[in-house]
């Protein structure tokens, strides 16, 4: 049996999203070539810009905050908070990597 998939499955498995398990189970399929696994010429170029357009933007949403944290940090009654909003900071630049 031939298993079309599209350049989401890449995506799926790449970023644990939602359906990584099920794309996972599909593979298992194949390697016990139970099935073929059909991939689109392009199945990895798509996959890739949109991994490169989502760093791109958590780049930009993380500098604007790290900008304003470091500012407000000099403050005396923000002090307590920025630990929480550099954690914040701290999850978008782990994500781009």
């Amino acid at each position: 049996m031939d298993v079309y998939v599209e350049s989401n499955f890449v995506l799926e498995l790449a970023l644990l999203q939602e359906q990584h398990e099920s794309c996972e189970k599909i593979i298992q399929l194949c390697e016990a070539s139970k099935v073929k696994l059909i991939l689109p010429a392009y199945y990895l170029v798509e996959p890739y810009e949109t991994v490169v357009r989502y760093t791109k933007k958590r780049i930009k949403i993380s500098n604007d905050p790290a900008t304003e944290v470091k500012q407000l940090s000099r403050s005396k009654p923000y002090q307590g908070e920025i630990e929480a909003l550099q954690k914040t900071n701290g999850f978008l630049v782990r994500s781009q990597e």
